[in-house]
């Protein structure tokens, strides 16, 4: 009898174990089925300005990183292209027209369900750095930066001075040098409308000076030029 006892007590706390396991498993089951769910997201919830992305450029490369990028920030999730979504309807953005492109949850997606479409904006271009201005001098016998002219008192030598890249409201300067001879040779002042890419200032000898004497050309935020001014006798 006791042998009996013991033989059905056995059986017994087999079977509860065994119904505990079972129970157990399908617990894990249920929850890991319900995890998996809730972990699925869903494009379709995506709207408003989530919608809007700005592509580093205008091809469908950088549209597609840029959507997948929007994803991962919007919904927590870091999808894989053809993996777990697919584009098409690419439209590249233009100047004053938004583009738009199609993405839809792979089939085989665990991370996403579900299709949207993102609007595609163009990139602001980048702000063009200001040309810094140059300057140049033009006259007759200009060469390399030395002048010749004539040692005549009524004798007037035209130098032309031309400005690129200019700055509106700005004007060159012309300056004597601090040589020797400087009192032999007279500048005129500069002519031209302020912002302009052309001037002109006129030189004028009263008598010979065989040493140079420096006319140095400045312009805002321009290198200067200088000239070396030799006169003659006629």
């Amino acid at each position: 009898m006791k042998k009996l006892l013991s033989l059905l007590a056995a059986t017994g706390l087999v079977a509860t174990s065994s119904s505990v396991a079972v129970a157990c498993n399908k617990k894990a089951d249920d929850k890991k089925t319900e995890e998996t769910t809730t972990t699925i997201k869903d494009l379709s919830t995506l709207s408003g300005d989530k919608l809007n992305i700005t592509p580093e450029d205008d091809t469908q490369d950088k549209a597609e990183e840029a959507v997948i990028a929007q994803i991962k920030k919007e919904l927590g999730v870091d999808v894989v292209k053809a993996t777990d979504v697919t584009f098409d309807g690419f439209k590249k953005a233009e100047k004053e027209t938004d583009g738009s492109i199609k993405v839809t949850a792979a089939s085989t997606s665990k991370l996403v369900k579900g299709t949207v479409t993102f609007v595609l904006k163009q990139k602001a271009a980048e702000p063009e750095e200001a040309k810094k201005p140059v300057i140049t001098l033009e006259a007759k016998s200009l060469s390399e930066g030395a002048l010749d002219i004539k040692a005549d008192n009524s004798t007037l030598t035209t130098v032309t001075i031309k400005v690129a890249n200019p700055v509106s409201e700005k004007s060159p300067k012309a300056t004597l040098g601090s040589e020797t001879d400087k009192t032999k040779l007279v500048i005129g002042e500069v002519t031209g409308k302020a912002g302009q890419e052309s001037y002109t200032f006129t030189l004028k000898a009263t008598e010979q000076f065989t040493n140079f004497v420096s006319v140095t050309v400045s312009y805002d935020n321009a290198e200067s030029v200088t000239l070396k001014v030799t006169a003659k006798n006629a």
